[in-house]
């Protein structure tokens, strides 16, 4: 395993995200990432961190008989961190005052897991209701342009800080998590 050079200091907030990505169950973690269209009208961020939200609440509502508040919960932990293009991301360090519009290109990458000895969550399933909330809104319906998905084997922290590249921006508006503070 190569280690990664890196170039800046990891402030406070970043290091305890990057703990408590890595604190998630292990055992069925999975990654979902959806970028939003350049050329359809697109998600806000409280949008999409309440659609996030909803879709993990219909889908264990749905798979739960005796559901009760807050069960989705105990059932389904997540981290989610929100980024930018790298282009929008760049212009927003620049001290260059520009008059080219760049594109926010708002998009997220969602650690999900559920615990180690509850093995009935169909991630498959949980991920398509997260894309059909993503895109329920009537005038947004196209608004994602890539969504991926697939369950991690090995989380490593070089794995973590690529899906969470942004970290000199991120803060806590650009994270959406259930796991305590």
């Amino acid at each position: 395993m190569t280690n990664t050079l890196r170039t800046y200091e990891l402030n406070e907030f970043q290091k305890k995200m990057i703990s408590d990505i890595k604190s998630l169950p292990r055992k069925n973690l999975h990654y979902i990432t959806a970028q939003q269209s350049d050329k359809h009208p697109n998600l806000t961020l409280p949008e999409m961190k309440k659609l996030i939200r909803r879709a993990i609440r219909r889908y264990i509502q749905e798979a739960n008989l005796n559901y009760y508040s807050g069960l989705e919960n105990e059932l389904v932990k997540f981290y989610c961190v929100f980024e930018t293009k790298k282009e929008f991301s760049l212009s927003q360090r620049s001290e260059k005052i520009t008059n080219d519009e760049v594109s926010l290109g708002l998009h997220f990458h969602l650690f999900i897991t559920c615990p180690d000895n509850y093995p009935w969550i169909c991630f498959t399933s949980l991920s398509y209701q997260i894309l059909r909330e993503l895109s329920s809104l009537p005038k947004k319906k196209k608004c994602i342009s890539k969504y991926g998905y697939f369950k991690i084997e090995d989380l490593n922290e070089n794995f973590v800080q690529y899906h969470t590249k942004q970290q000199a921006l991120t803060n806590r508006e650009m994270t959406e998590t259930n796991l305590p503070v």
